[in-house]
């Protein structure tokens, strides 16, 4: 594979591959020139807070002990969750990074920023998150460990300083690896540098641990691996980066996973999770030792989750089931939110857009689909009816896997996939009607399609569908008596 090839694979499937053709030039956010878009400060009590947004790229939610899972791999989100509101049923605006990072930053779904993989840069016409904290009076900064976000994509707007910690470290360079910790370590450093500025800030941090490849540091790969784990067998595992896992997907000879193999990956992406928490407790800690924590709003969420061998896939690109799109989310802000408490309500991560707004008393009409997210308690009702995810055709996909293996059956990824959530049920919608339908309530793993055999909940929920894609937006108002799926399809 050329260089060339190798730089492409590396923006398709997430993790820069920089071999044979040298480092990318860090991205530049020079400081534009104020936006004339229609925001201004509101009145909130005291100053506005800073707002801190960080995102746990490829962090399934069933695999934080924050919600349940047996392995303690989240201890410090444990412990923030003490102190925030934790959202237990949070849908994901997107199922990979590109789209649901362009959702967060703009409150939009998919279907209206239409930032996909057949179009990788977000409109500099809509107004971004960046953009609005910066243009009232806010200093802005992102440190990124994904190459998604940074000026190709468009993810860059409104932020006067964006690091791309993803291009000055290697990947590629197993247990040396360090991206949270230069995140980390750069962050708070930027915040000790613009200390006496006087004025609050808007800071955003990707972490990347969770990606495969899955080759977590010694101390957490010790921690997860049963006693007397082959070596051999760790490190073969731990070397599989694309196109390894399409092409266990496409079932080619010699491609193939054995339960003992998704075992070990399994300990591994566990590993690279707790690594990840660790990092962030530094990153807290940080802010606590600079007398910031009671002054910053801090939202925690997951652009999307990761298949690691249910339903026979891999990765996260191709795929709407709930590993991928079901995803963690807790917000804290010392002595205005609740502490501890756990909301049922049926929210998206893009809800983040006017709910961090709306805390720093920044008034701006709330992009078309999105709405604040229940604060506590007595709002657990008004949560989503609804919740739609798309992933778009994958062309470049295509087009790279046919080259790649062209007798190994691809066609039948070659479809745009579709989803709706809401009131027991789920939709996976096909462009070649290859749809499934599940009943969470009884099927939470999604194992039985039962679209041949309720054909009027599917054909309920494919017009409600295609309302959606149409801009009917009163068919997913929240509905107090059903938001949290206590009236069911019949």
């Amino acid at each position: 594979m050329d260089g060339s090839r190798i730089v492409l694979w590396g923006l398709l499937f997430g993790a820069p591959l920089w071999i044979g053709c040298g480092a990318p030039e860090p991205d530049s956010a020079a400081d534009p020139a104020p936006s004339t878009r229609p925001a201004r400060v509101g009145s909130p009590a005291g100053p506005p807070p800073n707002v801190l947004l960080i995102v746990l790229d490829t962090t399934r939610r069933d695999r934080l002990s924050t919600y349940g899972y047996d392995r303690l791999t989240s201890p410090v989100l444990d412990h923030f969750a003490t102190r925030a509101l934790v959202y237990e049923n949070a849908i994901s605006s997107g199922s990979w990074t590109l789209p649901s990072h362009a959702s967060l930053f703009t409150g939009m779904f998919a279907r209206d920023h239409l930032t996909t993989i057949e179009n990788m840069k977000l409109d500099p016409s809509f107004t971004t998150l960046a953009e609005l904290f910066r243009d009232n009076g806010y200093d802005t900064a992102a440190f990124t460990c994904n190459p998604w976000i940074a000026a190709h994509t468009g993810l860059d707007q409104g932020f006067q300083t964006l690091v791309p910690v993803w291009s000055e470290i290697d990947r590629d360079n197993g247990p040396d690896y360090h991206g949270a910790m230069e995140a980390t370590r750069g962050a708070l450093a930027w915040i000790d540098e613009r200390a006496s500025g006087g004025r609050p800030f808007f800071m955003f941090i990707n972490y990347l641990e969770p990606h495969a490849p899955y080759r977590p540091r010694g101390e957490w790969r010790e921690r997860f691996l049963p006693p007397g784990t082959d070596r051999a067998a760790v490190d073969e595992v731990s070397e599989w980066k694309t196109p390894r896992e399409f092409g266990y997907m496409l079932g080619v000879p010699g491609y193939a996973v054995s339960q003992e193999q998704f075992e070990l990956i399994g300990a591994l992406y566990d590993a690279d999770v707790a690594y990840q928490d660790f990092r962030l407790g530094e990153l807290l800690d940080g802010l606590d030792a600079r007398g910031l924590r009671e002054s910053t709003v801090i939202a925690i969420v997951a652009d999307h989750g990761e298949q690691l061998g249910e339903h026979g896939m891999m990765d996260h690109k191709m795929t709407l089931y709930e590993e991928n799109i079901r995803v963690p989310l807790l917000l804290g802000y010392p002595g205005r939110l609740p502490a501890g408490v756990r909301l049922a309500a049926t929210v998206q991560t893009h809800d983040l857009f006017p709910t961090l707004t709306g805390l720093a008393g920044i008034e701006f009409d709330p992009p078309y689909g999105s709405r604040p997210l229940p604060l506590d308690e007595g709002q657990d009702g008004p949560g989503r009816r609804y919740t739609f995810v798309e992933f778009g055709r994958p062309t470049l996909f295509m087009k790279i896997m046919t080259e790649e293996w062209p007798d190994a059956g691809i066609k039948r990824f070659d479809r745009q996939l579709r989803s709706i959530r809401g009131e027991g049920f789920k939709l996976i919608w096909t462009s070649d009607g290859r749809h499934e339908l599940y009943d969470l309530e009884v099927d939470p793993g999604e194992q039985v399609n039962l679209a041949a055999e309720r054909p009027v909940q599917l054909a309920e929920l494919r017009r409600l569908l295609l309302g959606f894609h149409a801009g009917r937006m009163d068919m997913i108002d929240a509905d107090p008596g059903t938001a949290n799926g206590s009236r069911r399809l019949r």
